[in-house]
């Protein structure tokens, strides 16, 4: 099926690791969405708010609970991946975050 809401291109599309029917994809409209496979509904179960900077990469935790998103400026921030809702943000570094990575060992 083709999964709509994306109002820009989507950088990053990853799979959650504990439950493989669901994915994310990372927006440059600085919004991700997370979808699920099995669903004939295309809209997205949930959306992260809109950043102001595009989000360049999203990656699950490997439980699948949190949702840690790149953006196109020099932040990152977690998400709960069933709420959409924002964690925590984390600033400082002195350029764009292009690519990140979630260690299976914590």
């Amino acid at each position: 099926g083709v999964f709509v809401g994306a109002e820009s291109d989507i950088e990053h599309v990853a799979f959650n690791p504990a439950l493989s029917h669901f994915f994310v994809g990372a927006s440059a409209d600085g919004v991700c969405r997370i979808y699920d496979m099995r669903k004939s509904n295309s809209k997205p179960l949930v959306e992260t708010p809109t950043q102001p900077y595009g989000c360049n990469q999203a990656e699950f935790s490997m439980d699948g609970r949190w949702l840690y998103v790149a953006l196109q400026r020099s932040q990152w921030m977690i998400f709960d991946a069933y709420t959409g809702k924002e964690v925590t943000r984390v600033e400082g570094h002195s350029d764009v975050i292009s690519c990140l990575t979630v260690s299976e060992n914590g």
